[in-house]
């Protein structure tokens, strides 16, 4: 049914965790740098005061949708596409929920 293999799933498992050590990592950077104020009131158009669980969630939820269209339509510009609207929908969403 679906047009993947089991070496896809792993592929996309270690990419998901690299990513999300990634983004922590970056963050990390970030307030160590002085860009990051997690302190700062939560805005989610402004990057530097997001907190590090809101920034892995944001990741995760884009890596869901990636993944979930990779795994259904097959890697493709067409489930780039289709991922990139369900993450440009429901990001607003989750930023308005996470508050």
């Amino acid at each position: 049914m679906f047009p993947f293999d089991t070496v896809t799933i792993g592929q996309m498992l270690a990419t998901a965790i690299a990513l999300l050590l990634l983004v922590a990592l970056l963050w990390w950077v970030g307030v160590r740098a002085g860009y990051i104020r997690p302190s700062s009131p939560f805005s989610a158009s402004d990057v530097r005061s997001w907190p590090l669980s809101f920034a892995v969630l944001e990741m995760a939820l884009t890596i869901l949708a990636f993944t979930g269209t990779a795994l259904y339509f097959g890697t493709s510009v067409v489930s780039a596409s289709v991922s990139a609207l369900l993450v440009a929908v429901v990001s607003p969403l989750l930023a308005r929920f996470y508050r």
